[in-house]
């Protein structure tokens, strides 16, 4: 599949090194603007699309758009793979179905007690504090909560 309507870039654009989320969504907003399927040879390479249509044009093509070689960017620097974000179909078809079944409507309407529960608690604690470092938040949660 062949992106025929969707402008892409003579140049490569740069990666916003500080993280700065201002400056992110500045350029994301230029991109599709004026170049929705940009690339970068930055992190080994990568195209990034910036509009919905062509994302999910893209999704629904896993024989032009792999996700086996990159799904992950920056790739983890260990070289360990992150199934099912690293895996095409239909290797990919065991953690969806394992997610598929998790994530039905209906057991997530039978576990939003405990998950507000849950989510009550962690919030009550955020609250007796005058600072959050919000990447901690949440960390010292046991699985048996």
């Amino acid at each position: 599949m062949f992106f025929t309507t969707t402008p892409s870039a003579d140049e490569d654009f740069a990666l916003i090194e500080d993280n700065n989320p201002d400056k992110i969504y500045e350029q994301f907003g230029q991109l599709r603007r004026k170049c929705p399927v940009a690339h970068t040879s930055q992190t080994g390479g990568f195209w990034r699309l910036t509009r919905h249509d062509d994302v999910e044009r893209a999704a629904s093509d896993p024989d032009t758009f792999v996700s086996s070689v990159k799904a992950v960017i920056p790739s983890d620097p260990r070289g360990i793979r992150r199934p099912p974000l690293s895996t095409d179909p239909a290797a990919h078809s065991p953690y969806r179905t394992a997610l598929d079944r998790t994530l039905k409507p209906a057991r997530l309407k039978r576990l939003a007690p405990i998950l507000e529960r849950h989510a009550q608690r962690e919030l009550d604690a955020l609250l007796k504090t005058n600072t959050v470092d919000h990447q901690d938040a949440g960390t010292e949660t046991k699985a048996s909560q």
